[in-house]
């Protein structure tokens, strides 16, 4: 099973893959330069998969979590109107 983790920001980023590997869960980061697609998990930043949409499908993921996610819907209304 592989999951996408989605986060707002990169801090955020390091700070759920650190938890994650301290837990000994297969664990990689897809945000700003880092892009490590071949563990179990990622952690990805909303902006990477607003820029990058087609890893979602090309990695197939079984579940996809997304923290903050009323900031996530906020922030596609305001791209949309914009």
């Amino acid at each position: 099973m592989r999951v996408m983790i989605v986060v707002p920001s990169a801090d955020l980023v390091e700070q759920t893959y650190d938890a994650l590997i301290m837990f000994g869960i297969s664990a990689g980061r897809y945000s700003g330069d880092v892009k490590e697609l071949d563990a179990t998990h990622t952690v990805a930043t909303w902006q990477s998969l607003q820029n990058h949409p087609e890893i979602l499908i090309d990695q197939d993921y079984s579940c996809i979590i997304i923290d903050e996610a009323h900031g996530a819907r906020r922030q596609c209304y305001s791209k949309a109107s914009s």
